[in-house]
């Protein structure tokens, strides 16, 4: 009966609007969208939402430390205008909106966090969070968000309206923001970023830099703003996986440390870790095939790729380690291993993790999938 029609629910207007009446902490108005995005208190969002199955609005908020949920559910082939939940509470909010409304659309997987260090060098420390499944520009091309500290830390409330930056993304299935790493890339006391879109160019991967300023970093269409780009090569997933940075070749400007889970040696998937050298405008512009140190996985299917760095030995230099999870270390099926490399390291140096290593860790029993 309800199928074509328009139907409008809003609060104290008609009956199908929830109201629940609990501890007089919060007072807010809040409405959906398609983006599962909260608009704001006392505002509305007229976007036109269709889907020829049960939908249902969820908030979920406190009331004398019991935690409660109200929903409204939106009617089979409704046409809905707008749908808005009346409560007074207190909710259980965090920076996203993922937690404060749910349906079945797409989640945005908002929360991969990572320290930025201070991206405008105001003595105090910025986070990056990334959203890499958030369909703004369009299925799962992700977003990222930038939000500056301050002497009371990081704001309290709905990302899109308290991040000091934006970064959009609009190629379909990329996962932009899937993770972040910041250091100094080109040594003018401003903290840089680097984001990874690992499904970029159909699993290719890729890493997105930006360098920070006096305002930290700007919002915007990442490919309009980006400083520098690093393209994996044919199923690299480049940027899936764990990246660590410092100064490797000891030129006093900060180094990109990236794990190719797939790149190929000699025989498939044996892994690399693939250094980026930084200089006075950041990692130069490229693929994979310009790094300027590889240590290359030595057998198939090691899958080498999670990389560290530290000062291991104390002699002011940083040194590297890299994690093949699938090595055969010692013999024993999957029991994976973890090579280590004193620094510095110098450019155009390719090494084997076997052959070259100056320690070599190997898992205790088969599938310990050491170094994963």
């Amino acid at each position: 009966m309800l199928e074509g029609t328009r139907l409008a629910l809003f609060v104290g207007l008609v009956a199908i609007a929830l109201f629940a009446v609990v501890t007089p902490q919060f007072t807010g108005f809040f409405a959906y969208n398609p983006q599962l995005t909260i608009i704001s208190e006392g505002e509305s969002d007229n976007m036109t939402y269709f889907n020829n199955s049960l939908e249902e609005i969820n908030v979920t908020f406190l009331e004398s430390g019991t935690q409660f949920t109200a929903g409204i559910e939106l009617p089979k082939n409704a046409n809905v205008t707008s749908a808005s939940l009346n409560i007074t509470g207190t909710l259980l909010f965090s920076i996203g909106p993922i937690n404060e409304i749910n349906s079945s659309a797409s989640a945005s997987a908002f929360g991969t966090v990572a320290s930025a260090g201070a991206l405008n060098a105001d003595g105090y420390d910025d986070i990056v969070v990334g959203a890499d499944d958030d369909d703004s520009g369009s299925s799962n091309s992700g977003r990222a968000f930038l939000f500056l500290g301050g002497p009371s830390g990081i704001p309290t409330g709905n990302a899109t309206f308290i991040a000091n930056a934006t970064l959009n993304h609009s190629a379909n299935g990329d996962e932009f923001g899937y993770l972040s790493v910041s250091a100094d890339f080109n040594n003018d006391t401003y903290s840089d970023v680097v984001i990874s879109a690992p499904r970029n160019g159909s699993n290719v991967g890729a890493l997105f830099g930006f360098l920070g300023g006096p305002n930290g970093i700007d919002s915007g269409d990442v490919h309009d703003i980006v400083n520098f780009t690093i393209n994996g090569l044919a199923d690299y997933l480049f940027g899936l996986y764990a990246y660590s940075t410092g100064d490797i070749n000891g030129d006093t400007y900060d180094d990109l440390l990236v794990g190719a889970h797939s790149a190929d040696k000699g025989t498939d998937n044996t892994g690399a870790a693939l250094i980026f050298f930084g200089g006075p405008a950041g990692i130069t512009s490229g693929n994979a095939t310009i790094a300027n140190v590889t240590i290359n996985g030595s057998d198939y299917k090691d899958y080498l790729h999670s990389v560290g760095s530290g000062d291991f030995n104390g002699d002011g230099q940083t040194d590297v380690a890299a994690g093949a999870y699938l090595a055969d270390g010692g013999g024993l099926s999957n029991s994976g291993e973890v090579y280590v490399f004193l620094g510095p390291l110098a450019h155009g140096l390719s090494v084997d993790a076997v052959d070259d290593a100056d320690a070599l860790i190997s898992g205790s029993t088969a599938s310990d999938f050491l170094g994963n």
